[in-house]
């Protein structure tokens, strides 16, 4: 497997056979002699991708770092303080959360799309969620915890992560001047592409609309590179109708999609020099849940600023780090 990372971008895909992209892009086999599972951490979204497939509450209740706890105490927000108090320092994650899975295989299944679960009480206060969660397993799991900014309603349709069809979305960030980009950015969509948006106020849900926008098409299946292609000119697009209407504010793009065979994220910051969002990467030869979580250390392994490779050979990770 090879981490390749651009200037400003850092791609990660993970998809079902051997491919390559020039796109920056860390890639591993879904189906191959090793089975792996990866695990995408950020202070407030949390993604698993293996061959075997784990709890909810694997990732979403019991780790030490679970999206539960960092609904109430989230950590490395940047500072700004421009923002208001519980977006620019606070530690707050209350305004809804989201758990998003993939079906497994099963002749009683009759939609292999993604299902959703939405609220907009915070997470560490719902009770159906820690129902659900002991209970729904999956290969394929995004969770998402939502700190709304001024203005912007709180409400199921605003939360994350967004389905449509195959695909499953999530955003940590925010697309700056949205307000002003927005009716220049639905301007861009086809008309079937528009029918999908689920919320007008979310600059995230008009960014996943954005994705779908750049893809050749909305039916078929797509291979790993297109699904980063499209990423990237959904990111492109937003930095023209920001340039076009003169807005200069940071935009912060950690995008996570999915359609099941592959997994592709985004690590970005528009401004040159400044420090994007962070986001850590677990990877291992299988999920050892070992009484905690499956996690790497106290922080994971942060995404890396240089090319690696060969990577070494997948291992199962533990909480505190050690391989299994």
């Amino acid at each position: 497997m090879l981490l390749l990372r651009s200037e400003k971008i850092c791609w990660y895909s993970w998809d079902r056979a051997p491919s390559f992209s020039s796109s920056s892009c860390l890639q591993a086999y879904r189906e191959n002699f090793d089975p792996h599972a990866v695990i995408l951490t950020e202070c407030r979204l949390m993604a698993y991708f293996g061959v075997e497939p784990i709890l909810v509450a694997d990732v979403v209740l019991w780790p030490a770092r679970s999206i539960i706890k960092q609904s109430y105490e989230a950590r490395e927000r940047k500072d700004d303080s421009s923002l208001p108090f519980h977006l620019g320092y606070g530690n707050l994650n209350g305004d809804g959360f989201g758990i998003g899975w993939f079906p497994r295989a099963s002749s009683l299944c009759v939609d292999a799309n993604p299902c959703v679960f939405t609220s907009v009480t915070p997470a560490w206060n719902n009770e159906n969620l820690n129902r659900l969660a002991t209970k729904l397993e999956s290969g394929l799991i995004f969770a998402h915890v939502r700190a709304a900014y001024p203005g912007m309603p709180v409400s199921e349709q605003n939360c994350h992560p967004f389905q449509w069809g195959r695909y499953l979305f999530m955003h940590n960030g925010v697309v700056a001047g949205f307000m002003r980009l927005r009716r220049a950015l639905l301007a861009r969509f086809s008309d079937a592409v528009y029918n999908t948006v689920q919320s007008f106020h979310s600059d995230s849900a008009v960014s996943f609309a954005l994705f779908l926008n750049c893809l050749p098409d909305l039916t078929s299946v797509h291979p790993p590179k297109v699904l980063l292609r499209a990423l990237e000119d959904a990111i492109a697009t937003i930095r023209e109708v920001q340039a076009e209407v003169g807005i200069t504010a940071t935009s912060l793009l950690n995008f996570v999609v999915s359609d099941g065979a592959t997994m592709v994220a985004t690590r970005y910051v528009s401004a040159p020099g400044e420090e994007p969002a962070s986001l850590y990467y677990a990877e291992g030869g299988g999920f050892d849940r070992g009484g905690a979580s499956c996690e790497a250390g106290s922080s994971g392994m942060p995404v890396p600023a240089g090319v690696q490779a060969p990577r070494p050979a997948p291992r199962a990770c533990r909480e505190d780090g050690r391989a299994a």
